[in-house]
């Protein structure tokens, strides 16, 4: 069953009031019940608060540690809780950074394909190119070769017409030789001859124009074997830039795989931090209850211990054994305060109490002549009043000074767990005393 504060308060409550049995009572409280039930005279009244304050005492102060623990759990669970909550909203923004980078990667690998896809039609682009300037550059040198051919007949027209323009020489000396029967041959030779130079000069003008013409093809030759060349040469540095453009598609698509794993972890871990957070705060809030419901149990045994000294005090401490009880009384109490003061800083103890061995009820009825009769045949009685008494107030000043001056935890807790024990001894024999 779940301990709440209301349940717990209504149990001490019951306790401090009498109306609260053992059977009834929850397992935490069964100190509280390990008491003497044989006593109804004032003995016994007195040895049953005893006990119940020093049971108090203890589950006080373990209740203090516990609050400690308690109060270092809650503030680790709100350390962690506001460390998970930036944790989540780190993740939101990675998640959103992520869509992001999906989006742009997404965009790279369509953009790297399409590249890859142009920069392929355009390498067989140029290779139709390649392969139409291979063909212009044959017909250029076929072309070159013919016209270089009709050079041949211009020279073969220049040679005839030289032939003829000698053989109408001859034909005119001739004519002139035959005098007046030779005149009209003599035209005709002329004519010839007039002929052959026309025909020589057109032949020359043919052999110019052809020339020129040999020249400008044998450049377009040039400059297109040179573009071929270059075109040839470019063949594996397109090559190198289509594998290259290749890999770096595939690379993109490498991309946007991993970054689509990226987007789907980051949104998973956006929802996994989110959900800590909630959780880690409901764990916070829970222990910030409890730790509230611890602080009115701690009250309400507070408040129990109170009356059950308040009941001691109408004891009368003129019989020895009852001296010895209420002493023993004003030991736990004096010890529990050291205690709480250098372990928990609570300010209950003044220095006006740190008394030494002498000034204290015990040492005083010790120190008394009637506390000497009556103690110090026994056979521990130099233990307590020598060496365990003094000690136990000895060491509880040495505590309060030491965390007065800022000592630690860790400083102190031998100290206080020596202190304990030597307590222990003394309502050893303090008890012992009593029974006898």
């Amino acid at each position: 069953m779940l301990l709440t504060q209301r349940k717990a308060q209504a149990y001490l409550e019951a306790y401090s009031r009498g109306e609260l049995a053992a059977h009834e009572a929850p397992d935490w409280m069964s100190p509280l019940f390990n008491l003497p039930k044989s006593s109804t005279d004032i003995y016994g009244i007195a040895d049953s608060s005893i006990d119940s304050i020093r049971n108090i005492v203890r589950f006080g102060r373990e209740g203090l540690t516990f609050q400690e623990q308690i109060n270092g759990i809650e503030a680790d669970a709100e350390q962690l809780a506001t460390a998970v909550e930036e944790m989540s909203s780190s993740a939101t923004q990675v998640a959103a950074y992520a869509e992001q980078v999906l989006t742009a990667a997404q965009q790279s690998a369509s953009d790297a394909d399409d590249g890859l896809q142009k920069l392929k039609t355009l390498v067989t682009h140029m290779s139709d190119v390649e392969s139409s300037i291979a063909q212009v550059t044959e017909h250029t040198r076929a072309f070159v070769s013919q016209t270089e051919r009709i050079t041949h007949l211009t020279k073969t027209v220049n040679d005839i017409a030289d032939q003829t323009n000698l053989l109408a020489l001859n034909a005119a000396i001739e004519a002139a030789r035959a005098g007046e029967a030779g005149r009209g041959f003599s035209v005709v030779a002329d004519a010839v001859r007039e002929l052959a130079n026309r025909s020589s000069e057109a032949a020359t003008e043919i052999d110019s124009i052809v020339n020129d013409v040999v020249k400008g093809a044998r450049d377009i030759e040039s400059v297109i074997e040179t573009s071929n060349d270059a075109l040839t040469e470019s063949r594996e540095d397109r090559l190198q830039v289509c594998d290259i453009l290749e890999r770096a598609r595939d690379s993109a698509e490498q991309n946007l795989s991993a970054t689509t794993e990226v987007s789907t972890a980051t949104r998973e871990q956006s929802n996994v931090a989110s959900d800590m957070a909630k959780r880690l705060q409901h764990v916070s809030d829970s222990v910030k209850t409890a730790s509230l419901s611890f602080n009115d149990i701690a009250k309400v045994m507070r408040h129990l211990r109170e009356n059950q000294l308040e009941e001691l005090q109408y004891l009368p401490d003129d019989e020895p054994g009852m001296l010895l009880r209420l002493a023993k009384s004003d030991h736990i109490v004096w010890v529990d305060k050291v205690i709480r003061y250098a372990l928990f800083g609570q300010t209950s103890l003044t220095e006006a109490e740190l008394k030494d061995h002498t000034q204290c009820r015990l040492g005083k009825f010790l120190d008394s002549e009637r506390g000497q009769s009556l103690l110090a045949n026994k056979t521990s009685f130099n233990e307590l009043y020598n060496d365990i008494h003094p000690k136990v107030h000895q060491l509880g000043r040495n505590i309060f000074a030491k965390a007065k001056q800022g000592a630690s935890h860790d400083q102190l807790e031998p100290m206080v767990e020596e202190l304990i024990a030597t307590s222990d001894r003394v309502v050893g024999l303090l008890d012992e005393f009593i029974s006898d």
